[in-house]
């Protein structure tokens, strides 16, 4: 577990690029070979847990300058008191303060959606925990753009007359 926590990859990392072109190119083989061999096709999501999961890994945009970093990260200590102490509404303040600085950093996304959900805004929990799971630095789950392939799979295979393509996505959302 200790050398898996070193490698850290953000979101934006061009090798990510090739994974799902490569997860994208399975995907339509796989979908293909279905399709000529005759079975309905289902193409499901990875369900992830984004509403208690926190992310696994996090940094800041690697351009912060080391100001901006601590004025960052002292508005994110005082949101994170504020949250401690329940104070949701004054915690998300900081914390769109600090995103305004910097927004790649996966725990502050998931910080806000924890407090948008003790607010009662759930939309906002939801795509800010989705964010956060996204962002995440230690890719073990499934990301927004893994989900995509899914689609884009089903979307793009030719079909014969008369199958169907079947989506099964993670029940409930958030």
């Amino acid at each position: 577990m200790e050398a898996f926590l070193k490698l850290k990859v953000p979101h934006d990392d061009p090798a990510l690029a090739h994974c799902y072109e490569h997860l994208s190119a399975n995907l339509d083989a796989i979908v293909d070979l279905a399709d000529k061999s005759g079975p309905a096709v289902v193409l499901c999501t990875v369900p992830t847990n984004i509403r208690s999961c926190a992310p696994f890994g996090a940094q800041n945009a690697a351009d912060l300058s080391k100001d901006a970093a601590a004025k960052w990260r002292t508005l994110f200590d005082e949101g994170r008191k504020l949250q401690d102490n329940k104070q949701f509404s004054k915690a998300m303040a900081k914390y769109l303060a600090a995103s305004e600085i910097d927004d790649e950093h996966a725990e502050l996304a998931y910080a806000m959606g924890q407090c948008a959900e003790q607010t009662g805004d759930l939309p906002a929990a939801a795509k800010y925990c989705t964010l956060a799971r996204d962002r995440d630095t230690l890719r073990s789950r499934a990301d927004s753009r893994v989900s995509q392939s899914r689609v884009g799979a089903g979307s793009r295979s030719g079909r014969r007359a008369g199958q169907s393509r079947q989506f099964a996505d993670q029940a409930g959302g958030y």
